[in-house]
């Protein structure tokens, strides 16, 4: 998963004819976001700020389309429970999002959904299930038609 600065969101600007490259956009500028939260300390504040942007607009969006992302709206919710510890919402909203990819038929994203889970549960020491979901990670990519499934996740896969 890409880590890279983010400073500001003054390219993406919300509105009633928002794109759907910016609603995708957003999205993933969330998951970076709470990312770079838990990962750089003393820029938390602004990453937080920067996450629940995010999820707001996320959150508009899904009322208008459940199908296309409610799944989206879950998995920032995960990361933004799992930014701000509380561990047993962020559990319940990865496996919402999860379920909704599958229901949704989003294979890319429930791979995405399981890739992320896994980073949870391997923070949260628990390689065995960390294992788990980054080996369903990988089956839902290659049913997605990605062949070569490669991770940088300190979880070792067997």
């Amino acid at each position: 998963f890409a880590r890279g600065r983010i400073h500001s969101t003054e390219y993406f600007s919300v509105t009633s004819t928002t794109s759907i490259d910016s609603v995708f956009a957003w999205f993933y500028y969330g998951l970076m976001a709470f990312d770079a939260a838990r990962n750089q300390p003393t820029e938390k504040e602004n990453y937080l700020r920067i996450g629940e942007e995010s999820l707001s607009n996320m959150r508009k969006w899904a009322t208008h389309s459940t199908w296309n992302y409610q799944n989206k709206l879950y998995l920032l919710e995960a990361e933004y429970y799992y930014t701000q510890d509380m561990k047993i919402e962020a559990k319940s909203k990865y496996e919402l999002a999860i379920q909704s990819s599958k229901f949704h038929r989003f294979g890319h994203e429930e791979g995405l959904c399981f890739y992320l889970y896994s980073s949870f549960c391997s923070a949260l020491g628990d390689i065995s299930l960390a294992r788990h979901h980054l080996m369903n990670a990988r089956r839902c990519y290659e049913r997605w038609g990605l062949n070569q499934f490669r991770t940088n996740s300190p979880v070792v896969m067997k």
